[in-house]
């Protein structure tokens, strides 16, 4: 997607780096979000409705996030999960080009990974405790 959108608007990443690590954390929270929900499931089509609240709020928040300056992304925005993917995209994408950009990125993206961090965490423990494997035959 993202050679597509550099295509598309002749602009590629300042900050290729950033992007890759958006993509790492989003993958290991769905993830983690869709044990948590076939904890919860009985079927497949379940998990689908039960994942449906998790992924509305990542989708949301993001569009939310998508909005509003670089600089103006608030705590709630992130608390979504998707707000703090689309400020670590955003800043892969905007972010400073000069040879100090990457440590200011990363102060920059700091408040955005520590909430994809403990969301992740909080997702992963809680599909640790209740997710049970049972093999069918």
């Amino acid at each position: 997607m993202f050679p597509a959108l550099a295509v598309t608007l002749d602009h590629a990443p300042v900050q290729p780096a950033w992007l890759l690590i958006a993509v790492v954390l989003a993958t290991a929270l769905g993830g983690t979000a869709a044990t948590v929900a076939a904890a919860y499931a009985r079927t497949t089509d379940g998990a689908a409705v039960v994942a449906l609240p998790i992924f509305a709020a990542l989708f949301f928040g993001g569009v939310w996030a998508t909005f509003v300056p670089l600089g103006e992304i608030t705590w709630r925005m992130r608390a979504t999960g998707g707000g703090a993917l689309t400020e670590l995209v955003r800043i892969g994408w905007e972010g400073p080009s000069d040879g100090t950009g990457f440590l200011t990125a990363a102060t920059a993206a700091g408040p955005s990974l520590v909430v994809l961090l403990a969301l992740t965490g909080a997702l992963a423990v809680a599909g640790t405790r209740t997710f049970r494997w049972n093999p069918r035959d």
